[in-house]
């Protein structure tokens, strides 16, 4: 018999195997490595952290990496990691736009045949959360864009070519800077349909506790009509479920407030030292991190059933 152990392992390396060759977790990946290191910038004027830097990237040998190549040298680490993630989200905006017009096309009221209601289905059409995702998708979208237009200045710029660019430096300096005023609001708008989905949820919640009472009521009177068990598993399992998807949205919004102090500090609408920015960074990105962890999970799952049903 196989060690539960031993298995446990063997799934967790093989879900990080999946996590590190997956396209958006090796994108989180150099995100993480990129807070970190924008972190490290931050407290590197303290002697200790000097000492440790100096001895560690001497190879303990001394004087080859003097106190004031430190700070140089994570800047230009931190640069080539968010230049990496750069090449993850290249077309990104495609996928942006294409989003919010499937949000657009799929949440209409559609098209009725009877025309005493103005040819309009009986439906609850494009509510406020709706648009809110919808805009969202959008905003990200013009972002992406204006970073992808900017994509070769950056490489001309690293390279030290920078008069292969198409927008020169200040003009890429420029569109960087809107485009993260559309990610500001894009977060903004999301976190904004987080809160209401939440509200709509509180609201279900409470209706459906109602359901539960008169439920109560009916099992203690005797009545079960042999449906009571079934019923209350189904419960059971939406209860469940609701709070499972409770915890990803809070999870989400939780991380969408703190990528808000990434733009924010670019266009000076959150007044963060760089430092607090990598530390908001960080948390964002293992929050949204554990998202890719569980769709990594979930999808290896699925390979086991299929190859078990073969």
């Amino acid at each position: 018999m196989a060690d539960p152990t031993s298995m446990a392992t063997v799934g967790l390396v093989e879900q990080f195997i999946k996590f590190t060759t997956d396209a958006a977790g090796l994108e989180r990946t150099f995100r993480f490595a990129q807070a970190i290191t924008q972190i490290l910038i931050f407290v590197s004027g303290t002697t200790i952290v000097q000492s440790f830097f100096i001895a560690l990237l001497s190879g303990g040998g001394g004087g080859v990496i003097k106190d004031p190549d430190i700070i140089p040298a994570l800047d230009v680490l931190r640069g080539r990691f968010a230049l990496g993630r750069r090449y993850f989200r290249l077309f990104r905006f495609l996928e942006a736009f294409r989003d919010a017009a499937a949000l657009f096309s799929t949440s209409g009221v559609s098209s009725s045949d009877d025309a005493s209601d103005g040819g309009r289905k009986k439906g609850k059409g494009r509510g406020l959360e709706t648009w809110l995702m919808i805009s969202a998708r959008s905003f990200n979208g013009m972002y992406l864009l204006l970073e992808s237009a900017t994509f070769v200045d950056t490489i001309a710029a690293g390279a030290g070519a920078g008069g292969f660019g198409i927008w020169g430096q200040e003009g890429a300096r420029v569109l960087m800077v809107e485009a993260n005023r559309f990610w500001f609001v894009s977060l903004l708008c999301a976190a904004a349909a987080a809160v209401v989905r939440l509200k709509t949820m509180v609201r279900e919640e409470e209706e459906g506790g109602g359901r539960k009472i008169g439920m109560g009521q009916d099992e203690k009177r005797g009545v079960d009509g042999g449906g009571m068990e079934e019923t209350k598993k189904k419960e059971n399992g939406k209860d469940s479920k609701r709070k499972t998807d409770t915890f990803r949205i809070v999870r989400r919004l939780v991380a969408d407030v703190l990528d808000l102090a990434i733009p924010g500090s670019v266009v000076g609408w959150v007044p963060l030292s760089p430092g607090n920015v990598g530390l908001a960074m960080l948390g964002s990105t293992m929050l949204t991190g554990a998202e890719v962890w569980e769709r990594c999970g979930k999808e290896l799952a699925a390979d086991r059933t299929r190859v078990k049903a073969s």
